[in-house]
């Protein structure tokens, strides 16, 4: 598997199982929100690659990385709604196994303003083995 693989498998995922508010999605344009708009992105970072195995039989490496949500809601909407869609984001990765990709327990927290929106983050940590 590569990252390229790993970008579509937990897009497609994420994009079957997530239809609470619209996704952006990285270096897509076609999404544009409204001012007064909840949405949210999907970003996903790989944070290593290394040998997980010694000997010449058995080359195991391990990739980790992180999958991350942003939600948006309009400011002075208070973080009720906003913390009930990076949950439902949450609950799609949670503990989940799929295309080879482990994920693990996700944790929300609180960014705060920017721009027009408050913004709540849900990252997940996950990983993928591979033979070589």
């Amino acid at each position: 598997m590569t990252a390229q693989a790993d970008q579509i498998a937990i897009e497609n995922r994420f994009g079957t199982l997530f239809t609470a508010v619209q996704v952006k999605y990285a270096n897509v344009d076609t999404f544009v929100p409204d001012d007064d708009e909840t949405w949210c992105e999907l970003f996903i970072t790989i944070a290593d690659s290394r040998r997980a195995s010694i000997g010449d039989d058995d080359k195991l490496h391990r990739t980790t990385g992180v999958i991350s949500v942003n939600v948006y809601v309009p400011k002075g909407t208070g973080t009720v709604n906003g913390k009930a869609i990076a949950d439902t984001a949450a609950a799609i990765f949670r503990d989940a196994q799929f295309s080879g990709i482990t994920c693990r327990s996700p944790a929300i927290t609180d960014i705060g303003e920017v721009e027009n929106w408050y913004v709540i983050n849900m990252t997940v940590p996950f990983q993928r083995d591979e033979l070589f």
